[in-house]
């Protein structure tokens, strides 16, 4: 029994918007969008891989013969991030945010996407702002997650820091905290 070939219903120039818009999100929402997927967990590189990888491997993924297509890929990304434009149209403009490194004690291959979503919530809670996002993920000297977020959210975590009331979080040891350059 054969199966008919799938349409592609994206041009070519909407499939190059598409991978840049993906590789665009924060961690946290690239690793929301696999876990809707249901990627395969051979299908994506590590944690620590910059999320213009993990986008490619998903969309590469998405659509071959096992994947469900572009098309479901930009319906999920959508309801994800309900304000990402619709592919061909003009992006709208963005908040003003700063990006914040948290760095934890431990080796960056030990960090998990489920523990990263999990001290995401928990950073999001700490700072009151549930629009915080992970960046990426650095892995000098410990593992440094980048967050991008309002100042004010951001200079709260750095001061809960600065006062010692910011030791661990979820039982993982903080090393530091300090804005990006």
């Amino acid at each position: 029994m054969t199966t008919a070939p799938r349409q592609l219903l994206l041009t070519a120039l909407e499939r190059l918007e598409l991978i840049q818009t993906l590789s665009e999100l924060p961690l946290s929402q690239i690793g929301q969008l696999e876990f809707a997927l249901a990627v395969p967990r051979g299908v994506m590189p590590g944690v620590a891989a910059p999320v213009g990888e993990r986008a490619k491997a998903l969309l590469d993924w998405a659509d071959g013969p096992t994947g469900p297509g572009l098309e479901v890929v930009v319906a999920i990304a959508q309801a994800i991030v309900p304000s990402l434009r619709a592919l061909g149209q003009p992006a709208a403009s963005r908040p003003v945010t700063v990006q914040l490194v948290i760095t934890f004690s431990g080796q960056v291959d030990a960090m998990t996407i489920e523990k990263l979503m999990a001290i995401l919530n928990e950073v999001r809670s700490l700072s009151g702002d549930d629009f915080l996002e992970v960046l990426r993920i650095e892995s000098d000297r410990g593992i440094g997650v980048v967050l991008d977020g309002t100042p004010a959210a951001l200079d709260g975590l750095l001061a809960m820091y600065q006062a010692g009331r910011l030791h661990q979080i979820l039982g993982t040891p903080v090393l530091s905290v300090q804005f990006s350059r």
